[in-house]
């Protein structure tokens, strides 16, 4: 899984399994998504977004809700050899960048080893340097959580950000500024994605 289990060896059954799987990975994704568009009027000029029926009432479930519920259901059976799959792989890292960008309050507060598998999985998208796509999806959605933390510490709330995420990993942040500065340094990265990295 993301979570930390490698590929095997696998025959002509195997990849047909995989690509039933797949397939339905696709469409999860996509149903999720269009739940979470649900929330927005898009006027089509692409010039207007108005966010709509952002809280629940009271006791209700929320789109978001279900999106989230959702996702952890996913993240732990998605294995790390099915990113070698292109389709499934841009569904997946458009999704995380789109929820991560719009509800960064509830990523921070998912459960612990869900967020780590999450965020492991973002720095698995940042080594796909060989696609621009992919790669700078990666980047905007760790840009977006560390604006959301950098927000917090500016407006001196200790118990907002990643707060609750740091309580249990102190390194999480220095760990990834790690990882970035390596990608940076040492790999070979498309002037493309120079924004993107520099955004992160």
């Amino acid at each position: 899984t993301v979570g930390g289990y490698g590929a095997a060896a696998r025959n002509a059954a195997d990849e047909a399994q995989d690509e039933l799987q797949i397939n339905k990975f696709i469409i999860l994704f996509r149903t999720l998504s269009s739940l979470f568009s649900r929330d927005f009027l898009d006027f089509s000029d692409g010039s207007w977004e108005v966010l709509v029926h952002s809280e629940a009432a009271p006791g209700a479930t929320s789109n978001a809700d279900v999106v989230f519920f959702g996702l952890s259901l996913l993240i732990p059976a998605i294995r790390v050899d099915l990113f070698e799959y292109p389709e499934m792989t841009r569904e997946f890292f458009r999704f995380v960048n789109f929820m991560v960008s719009v509800y960064p309050e509830k990523v921070a507060a998912l459960q612990p080893a869900m967020f780590r598998q999450l965020t492991s999985a973002l720095g698995l998208g940042l080594s796909f340097l060989h696609n621009t796509q992919i790669c700078q999806l990666a980047f905007e959605a760790l840009a977006s959580l560390i604006s959301f933390h950098n927000r917090a510490i500016t407006s001196h709330d200790p118990a907002g950000g990643l707060a609750p995420q740091l309580a249990e990993c102190p390194t999480l942040i220095t760990d990834y500024q790690h990882s970035l500065l390596n990608t940076l340094v040492f790999s070979d990265m498309n002037s493309d994605l120079l924004d993107a990295a520099a955004d992160a």
